[in-house]
């Protein structure tokens, strides 16, 4: 009874505080009310609607080629939209391959362009576990300016073009 009331005065002193102002972000969270997490969990994350950036599953055959662009402007088509979007950055690429799907409509069967295989492990919060690649890919971190994030919604699908842009006569030129 004495170790339940210190946990009970543990309990009603936590204070969740966000490091940025922005928006919640997380998937069943109503599920979390009450049950026991460890330290050090992940529960949410806090989002802005400025600071929003696109996830670019890259091949090993084109790994050498992003690396290389690294830094500098990319062009984005999102999916529906009638705008391209020129000044967004590509900020990094993960140096680790695996085959990991960063996100359900990436799958062919939800629609996306990636090629899937599908394993018997659990399914994670997501429902990914059991979806995998079909071979390991790199990923890339295209960061989208301020002005364009806003305008954007996550989970939207999107066009990424890397390197010099120019006509298709001057391309083949």
């Amino acid at each position: 009874e004495e170790q339940r009331r210190e946990l009970m005065a543990e309990v009603s002193a936590l204070q969740v505080l966000a490091p940025i102002p922005g928006c919640v972000i997380g998937r069943e969270l109503d599920w979390l009310q009450g049950q026991f997490v460890t330290a050090g969990t992940d529960l949410l994350a806090i989002g802005g609607e400025s600071r929003k950036s696109i996830v670019v599953p890259v091949p090993q055959r084109d790994i050498d080629f992003y690396l290389q662009q690294v830094g500098k402007p990319v062009r984005v088509r999102v999916l529906g939209g009638a705008k391209t979007i020129r000044n967004a950055r590509l900020q990094r690429v993960d140096p680790r391959a695996s085959e990991r799907l960063p996100h359900l409509a990436l799958a062919a069967p939800h629609g996306g362009p990636f090629p899937i295989k599908v394993t018997d492990e659990a399914n994670d919060e997501e429902g990914r576990a059991r979806f995998r690649l079909a071979e390991p890919h790199f990923q890339a971190t295209i960061l989208l300016p301020p002005e364009s994030a806003r305008h954007l919604h996550a989970g939207q699908l999107a066009r990424v073009r890397l390197g010099r842009a120019g006509s298709i006569g001057r391309h083949a030129w």
